[in-house]
This record gives structure tokens, C-alpha cells and sequence, in this order.
């Protein structure tokens, strides 16, 4: 049987592993991410764009209809990407 002090991982030991396991997780994501198609990293990025954009949508929409907002938004988001290119 063992003992609550046997059972307690050293308090160096969580320092050692943290980093590690959090550069081996980044590492990882990083890997499965170059072995995505391109077709489905197009979705991702759009996804990313609108889940960054969905809070001045939300802003806006208490004072115009949410519908209004998006085309809003999304206009002057796809005007500045084009002055950007």
C-alpha cells in the first residue's frame, strides 16, 4: 500500500513537465497542421476570420439588424484586405 507521500509527483518534476508536454503539444499541432489538404485549411482560416470578426458584428447588430452588420462588416473586412493586396 503506498503512502500520500509516495503518491505526490516532486514539485520539480511538474516543473519539468509542463514545458515539456505544452512544446510536444505545440510541436504536434504543428506537424497534423502541414499534413492538412489545402481545401480544409482554406476552412479553417475562415473560420478563424469570422469567429474574430463575430464580436463587432455582435456590437453592431444591437443598434441594426444583425443582417445589415454582417454585410456591413464584411464589406469594409474584404475592402481593406483588397487595399492590403
Amino acid at each position: 500500500m503506498m503512502t500520500d507521500q509516495q503518491q505526490v509527483m516532486p514539485a520539480w518534476w511538474r516543473q519539468l513537465t509542463r514545458p515539456l508536454v505544452f512544446l510536444i503539444a505545440i510541436v504536434l499541432g504543428i506537424y497534423i497542421l502541414r499534413r492538412i489538404p489545402m481545401t480544409i485549411e482554406v476552412f479553417i482560416v475562415a473560420t478563424l476570420i469570422a469567429y474574430g470578426i463575430n464580436p463587432l458584428i455582435h456590437a453592431m447588430a444591437r443598434r441594426m439588424p444583425r443582417v445589415v452588420a454582417v454585410i456591413i462588416v464584411y464589406s469594409v473586412f474584404l475592402i481593406l484586405l483588397l487595399v492590403a493586396a
